[in-house]
């Protein structure tokens, strides 16, 4: 609960009703108050419940480093681009592109939708995300 709410409480249960004429009015104003700090809490817990994330590191032998994500492929476009990230559209190819990065988000026949991260024109990561 913020602080700035806990303290409407106090004041409501307290002085508020010198205020507002009547004992109710402060009760109405409390039982207000905490009713605002659950929702409040409970859109907090909805946006932190979409913006946490699992991954695993699937890296085999000598090639780069490769992530299995739980990530949507659009999940992940909507997310890059929210960061900053310039979308454009090659054929079925989406690059993704900020300074001198580039992902480039494409379907694998093999290991299904991926992204790739490139740095200075090197690859440097391959995620492979939900479809």
């Amino acid at each position: 609960m913020p602080a700035a709410t806990g303290l409407f409480i106090l004041f409501s249960l307290n002085g508020g009703y010198a205020i507002a004429g009547s004992s109710i009015a402060a009760l109405d104003a409390a039982a207000y108050a905490l009713y605002a700090a659950k929702a409040t809490s409970d859109q907090e817990a909805q946006v932190m419940a979409t913006t946490s994330s699992q991954y695993k590191d699937i890296t085999r032998g000598g090639s780069i480093r490769n992530i299995e994500t739980d990530v949507s492929k659009s999940d992940f476009i909507k997310n890059m681009e929210a960061s900053g990230y310039k979308v454009t559209r090659d054929g079925n190819v989406i690059h993704l592109d900020s300074g001198g990065n580039r992902y480039t988000v494409y379907d694998s026949p093999r290991n299904g939708p991926s992204a790739q991260l490139f740095s200075g024109g090197e690859p440097v990561l391959k995620i492979r995300v939900k479809p």
